[in-house]
């Protein structure tokens, strides 16, 4: 047999491949000697002489696999040898009995909880890919295609379950216990938690009097919001990892605060045009998974086409996604002219559309060349979707409806005369048209049946594109406002706490089409200046003395993201500790062959089993450096955990303080990349590391 630690195959599952591939290129992954990479969903032909690296999600399914693979049923030859199992998330009490009193045990080296299921694509922002979590917490009930109750609840439930363990993941990863705060709005259940639902089902069947009997229905709670039930449930799961002396946090560090709110919370950015570059490529550009083919002609004028990824690894993407347009492309002009040479040929004013077709004949600056040209097409692209879309005039009706004020600063009055020329307009597409309804709706808290339906005609919208509007009422807004003599609604209407945007003064704004704020920006200045409402936001837990952050309204000098690449440092180690007792991992306390009498000795101080019944060589993963790891970061210390993508250049180099605190921000339904972009530079004014999920 070969030595484990030398020649290895890894085995995953497709989720877990699609998380190796966010963290790490394959060439990276065959720098850990490994020979070969298979999935476990296909059947391969035995190696019994082999070792294995398995990677897979803590599924009952991939346990079954895994006994079936090492027991050698039903051939009665195993797959392999022997094998170093790693889940990327927590596994149940149930699946470790099943997996170790089975056939399959004699043949585990080790057993490793990883707690990494998650996607990081950005240095402080992470997505679930949870696509279905929007119409599973909002889903109409009164459609003839709506699930029942119960399904729906299910569905629900499984959000839960996925998005606390997620939760959970990214805790462990950051190295935080933090202190947990949920959006609470009383009276203002939706989806399937909503009284509607409860009362009457698709089929008619179920009764609101049966729902308060029983209170809950499986795990997931009637009568309580989805935000609560999943700060409650982050808090048990927190719990439970730290009850055996697991410790998290870090000395020095304020504790950090984890808000869990949904896409209720602010239903006015997603509607709005956003100027900023990121925003404004991704809306109205064919960008898919952070892909893009760029199409250019090369030096000898043939036509190409070059694939292109807009992540941390291009230095160019993150230098200007977060800037506005204008900011952008004079940037990236400073760019051209820096690479160029102001004295040369190419000197003068130019077009972006002229300065792409000069780099690509300079075929001596290959690298800078192509990243320039790849962001001056896309500059280019999006100005000629802003003049050919009408998007300035569209933009100051959103703004206007956004933060009810003119770019003056005094309340609009002609919004409707405004809006009109916009809906009538053939040459502007039917979703703008729906953003700005939606938009002048939310502003007026709702509008007459008969003015709805005016607009509706003049814009010419399709059923669905009606619907799409009419759905507001999912997210707890009001569309329709009937006349009535009764002040009670109004008066309950007012008394209901919201959050409210941050609006400029007169002048103030930057620019007049880039005015709002998403109300994130609100929630977290608030928390750290010590004045955010607890009813609207409450704690799970007793609440803390509020006190404003340390220097909150000072800016900072540099802002960036924290030195270890977390993620990659964790799959680099897990890759390379497939050598029993002598394995980097087992050398800081992840776990080794049971059969090993030095454990303890080896063990690292603070590090003890995930639940006493376990075998001794099951382990709980923590975020540690590995040595012998090659290209594994530094260990989560001083200046804290990243999640960054691969290869990110901005999370190793940019320093995080260690002594700001860290605030975790998670959205369920879906997130605006203005409101990403919002939380970067919020944290850069309140001097605290903000982290964004969704």
């Amino acid at each position: 047999m070969q030595p484990a630690s030398r020649w290895k195959t890894l085995v995953v599952d497709k989720h877990t491949m699609q998380l190796l591939s966010a963290a790490m290129r394959m060439f990276d992954i065959l720098e850990q000697n490994v020979t070969k990479v298979e999935t476990i969903e296909k059947w391969r032909d035995p190696q019994p002489e082999g070792e294995a690296m398995y990677l897979l999600c803590s599924t009952t399914t991939n346990v079954e696999r895994l006994i079936r693979e090492l027991s050698g049923a039903p051939t009665g030859v195993p797959q392999f040898a022997a094998a170093h199992v790693f889940f990327v998330d927590a596994l149940s009490d149930e699946l470790v009995r099943k997996l170790t009193t089975s056939r399959a045990a004699p043949r585990l080296r080790q057993l490793v909880e990883l707690f990494l299921y998650l996607w990081p694509v950005e240095a402080q922002a992470f997505l679930l890919k949870q696509p279905t979590a929007l119409y599973t917490l909002f889903q109409p009930m009164d459609s003839k295609f709506a699930p029942t109750l119960d399904e729906s609840l299910a569905l629900l439930q499984d959000e839960l379950d996925v998005a606390a363990q997620s939760l959970l993941n990214v805790c462990i990863t950051l190295n935080e216990n933090p202190l947990i705060r949920y959006l609470h709005q009383p009276g203002r259940l939706l989806g399937p938690l909503s009284p509607e639902a409860q009362a009457e089902t698709v089929e008619g069947t179920f009764a609101a009097a049966e729902a308060k009997k029983s209170h809950t229905r499986g795990a997931v709670r009637i009568g309580m919001s989805y935000t609560q039930q999943l700060a409650l449930r982050v808090q048990e799961l927190l719990d439970d990892y730290t009850k055996n002396g697991q410790l998290l946090g870090e000395p020095g560090r304020p504790r950090s605060v984890l808000f869990i709110t949904d896409r209720s919370m602010d239903l006015v950015a997603p509607y709005l045009h956003e100027f900023t570059y990121q925003a404004m490529v991704t809306d109205l550009l064919h960008i898919e998974d952070g892909t893009y083919t760029h199409r250019y002609r090369n030096s000898e004028g043939v036509n190409e086409e070059l694939t292109v990824e807009l992540n941390e690894e291009d230095e160019v993407w993150v230098a200007v996604r977060h800037l506005h347009i204008a900011e952008a492309i004079e940037y990236l002009t400073r760019e051209f002219q820096k690479h160029v040479g102001e004295t040369s040929q190419f000197s003068g004013e130019q077009s972006i559309s002229g300065m792409r077709d000069m780099l690509a004949s300079l075929p001596h600056m290959q690298a800078a060349k192509e990243k320039l040209s790849v962001h001056l097409s896309l500059a280019q692209q999006c100005m000629d979707r802003f003049e050919k879309s009408k998007l300035a005039m569209q933009a100051m009706v959103e703004q206007n409806c956004a933060t009810g004020q003119t770019p003056e600063g005094s309340r609009p009055r002609t919004l409707i005369e405004d809006m009109v020329p916009i809906l009538d307009d053939p040459t502007i597409s039917n979703a703008d048209k729906v953003r700005v309804i939606a938009l002048y709706i939310l502003h007026s808290d709702g509008v007459q049946d008969e003015d709805r339906r005016r607009l509706f005609q003049h814009a010419r919208l399709t059923t669905s594109e009606v619907l799409a509007v009419n759905n507001l009422v999912l997210f707890g807004a009001r569309v329709v406002r009937e006349p009535s003599t009764s002040s009670l609604d109004a008066i309950f209407r007012k008394r209901r706490r919201h959050l409210s945007p941050r609006l400029p003064g007169p002048g103030e704004a930057e620019y007049d089409l880039s005015r709002y704020h998403p109300l994130i920006r609100t929630m977290i200045e608030d928390h750290a200046l010590g004045r955010l409402d607890q009813s609207m936001f409450p704690y799970v837990r007793d609440a803390p003395p509020e006190q404003p952050l340390a220097n909150a309204q000072q800016s900072l000098s540099s802002f960036g993201t924290s030195a270890s690449n977390m993620a990659t440092s964790m799959l680099h180690s897990a890759i390379s500790a497939t050598g029993g007792k002598d394995s980097p991992l087992a050398r800081v306390g992840f776990g080794f062959d049971a059969s090993s009498s030095t454990r303890a000795q080896t063990m690292r101080a603070g590090t003890t089993s995930l639940r006493s019944a376990k075998p001794t060589w099951h382990q709980k993963g923590r975020p540690t450096p590995a040595s012998g790891a090659a290209g594994s970061a530094s260990p989560a210390g001083a200046g804290g955990a990243t999640m960054a993508p691969r290869g990110s250049t901005s999370a190793q180099n940019e320093l995080s303080s260690p002594t700001s605190q860290r605030i975790i921000v998670f959205m369920a339904g879906g997130m605006t990349y203005s409101e990403m972009r919002t939380a970067y530079q919020i944290g850069k004014r309140v001097n605290a590391d903000v982290y964004m999920g969704t």
